[in-house]
């Protein structure tokens, strides 16, 4: 298996109150970035086309080090794409605006506003203003920022004029399901063939293209929905996702899977991942997947 991507938990700091978010039972913790320079060498990152700062947890944004690290990345590898996950609500817009100027115009940063002053607090529990004015000044900076949008019953009859508003500042508008729901949030009742958003409704495997995930313990994971997991599995009442035996797997071969412990060329013959990747398709879980 040649790994062409990662997906990295930099930290699981968070400032924003999701309320669907099992961040709320995370310690805050960041990928040192001693760790990250030892594994992510010069010659590991020209190996790659992509890596994605997301987390499951937390935002990039809060790792005390983040800039130096995207700087690393950039120059080890000047031709490496970043993908970067944020919730925009931390710093002041100049901060933005010189990630801006750090970024290439092939690199993305994909702020989440759920709607209008009215409707985006209700999940995301951030200032919607402050939000739109950083990524407006992140892309006053150069940056290629893309507006993610979680769609829910409450909001979606807002697509339209957040996609236009989304147009005259220059981001591209991305709505997606978010995946989950509950009584406050509920499911989108938009028909899939009638929905300008119905491209992203369809499953998405990250290992159909190579990518693997890094939580912020240093353990590689084969994507974010097992990091939700998997420190479930051994807690009685909590092990829910059905497929037990790719938790079970994981615990077994967690040393082979640190980075602190092995390298990118071992991972890429990994027996663990090679398995995963071989069986997945008959996984209940991985056929329902949403990310």
């Amino acid at each position: 298996m040649k790994i062409k991507s990662f997906n990295i938990e930099l930290t699981s700091r968070c400032n924003a109150k999701c309320s669907l978010c099992r961040n709320q039972y995370s310690k805050n913790r960041d990928l040192p970035f001693e760790d990250i320079k030892n594994f992510f060498t010069e010659e590991v990152l020209s190996n790659l086309v992509t890596l994605k700062l997301y987390g499951s947890l937390g935002d990039p944004a809060l790792h005390p080090q983040f800039k130096k690290i995207v700087t690393y990345f950039k120059k080890s590898n000047p031709n490496l794409v970043l993908n970067i996950s944020t919730n925009g609500a931390m710093y002041k817009p100049s901060w933005w605006r010189s990630l801006g100027k750090m970024l290439s115009p092939t690199d993305e940063v994909h702020f989440g506003l759920d709607g209008t002053p009215t409707t985006h607090s209700i999940y995301r529990g951030t200032d919607f203003e402050k939000v739109f004015y950083n990524m407006k000044a992140f892309i006053k900076g150069g940056g290629n920022a893309k507006w993610l949008f979680l769609c829910f019953k409450h909001n979606q009859h807002q697509i339209s004029d957040l996609r236009k508003l989304s147009e005259l500042i220059g981001a591209t508008f991305v709505p997606r399901y978010s995946g989950e729901y509950n009584d406050m949030l509920q499911k989108p009742d938009i028909e899939i063939e009638d929905s300008p958003v119905k491209e992203l409704f369809e499953p998405y495997c990250p290992m159909n293209d190579n990518q693997i995930y890094l939580k912020v313990e240093g353990i590689i994971s084969p994507c974010p929905f097992l990091r939700i997991f998997c420190d479930d599995i051994l807690e009685p009442g909590k092990g829910f996702y059905s497929e037990k035996e790719i938790l079970i797997n994981f615990y077994k071969n967690k040393d082979s899977l640190d980075i602190r412990k092995t390298s990118y060329k071992e991972l890429c013959n990994n027996d663990y991942l090679k398995w995963i990747n071989d069986t997945r398709p008959g996984f209940t879980n991985c056929k329902n997947c949403g990310f």
